[in-house]
């Protein structure tokens, strides 16, 4: 593929060549792109070009690449609207919504202890949860709930998928009324785990939110970092002034 003055480079034609390929639906969402040696062979190209082409479509989005396992289109990702509202008004889960869970018990210690203002090594159960959408990871969230509180309910039981939203109302049920949610939101680079999870790149920011739910002034949830990467979430509050 050689270049003439005034044309493009030849990874930029490969790019623009498995960009059609991706609008046109001959590549789908979650599908691998072909091996290098295949593109090699399909543009006649080195496989350098290869490599600079598929990282102009890793830089734009359109390609996410795992270790030891290749290249593959990225899945859509929904920009989606987080709000105070959400825990005012739950609503089921969205078609096409998953949850992986790991539910166990943990000593408290530094900030969750703090946040749920126990003693350092009261028992908390510690909920561990990655949300996904159409198999897209959305979200990763790590929540603490008073062991002595939840036993035997099911708050504590991973099959029941207590979704975020639901938390509230299942403490209701248990008689505890929550009737403040705290949080704060903060911009970061992801972890390691963080960017494999949630399949990153690693440009790629998050936003780290922490939260706090309250039944008067009793802390009875504390979720330490709540992560959403930062391009597929809108996060809107709203405040009621006096």
């Amino acid at each position: 593929m050689p270049r003439r003055r005034g044309q493009e480079a030849a990874y930029q034609q490969v790019a623009q060549g498995l960009r059609a390929q991706i609008d046109a639906g001959q590549l789908l969402p979650g599908m691998p792109l072909p091996t290098e040696p295949q593109l090699e062979q399909q543009f006649g190209v080195s496989r350098i070009t290869v490599r600079r082409a598929v990282q102009i479509l890793r830089d734009e989005g359109r390609v996410e690449t795992r270790h030891g396992s290749g290249s593959y289109v990225t899945p859509p990702r929904s920009r989606r609207r987080l709000s105070m509202q959400r825990y005012a008004d739950p609503r089921p889960p969205e078609a096409g919504a998953t949850i992986d869970r790991e539910f166990d018990e943990v000593d408290a210690e530094g900030d969750v202890a703090a946040a749920l203002q126990v003693q350092d090594g009261t028992l908390l159960l510690r909920r561990r949860m990655v949300q996904r959408l159409n198999h897209s990871p959305q979200k990763i969230s790590t929540s603490y709930l008073l062991a002595d509180m939840v036993a035997g309910t099911p708050l504590a039981d991973p099959a029941y998928e207590p979704w975020e939203a639901w938390t509230i109302a299942q403490l209701a049920d248990l008689g505890v009324k929550v009737t403040a949610v705290e949080e704060s939101v903060l911009g970061r680079r992801p972890t390691a785990e963080e960017m494999q999870t949630l399949t990153l790149q690693g440009s790629d920011p998050v936003q780290s939110i922490t939260r706090r739910m309250l039944a008067g002034d009793r802390p009875v949830e504390a979720a330490v970092d709540i992560v959403v990467p930062a391009d597929r979430f809108f996060l809107d509050y709203r405040i009621d002034l006096p």
